[in-house]
């Protein structure tokens, strides 16, 4: 069953559609901004992660060659790149 966190005032026609789609609601219009900023990040971080671990040698693997000694050269420079472009944070 789906879940819906109102925060701000709505009507009780809001809440009626809800709960007939079979859509669990809960109002809670006394949330904090951080508690609303924080409730918003979860949503946005689980709408948009997926339930796989995904990891890096898993979708570049295909596309490396098979030479071994060239894959270690491949993944030194990709190293390396990712390394000069991200040591500035």
């Amino acid at each position: 069953m789906a879940k819906v966190l109102i925060s701000d005032k709505l009507s009780n026609k809001a809440e009626e559609i809800f709960k007939k789609n079979n859509i669990n609601v809960t109002i809670n219009t006394s949330l904090s901004p951080e508690e609303k900023t924080e409730s918003f990040f979860n949503l946005v971080e689980h709408v948009t992660t997926t339930s796989e671990n995904v990891k890096l040698s898993n979708t570049i693997v295909e596309k490396l060659p098979n030479d071994e000694d060239l894959r270690i050269l491949t993944y030194k420079t990709l190293l390396e790149k990712f390394n000069a472009k991200y040591s500035k944070l």
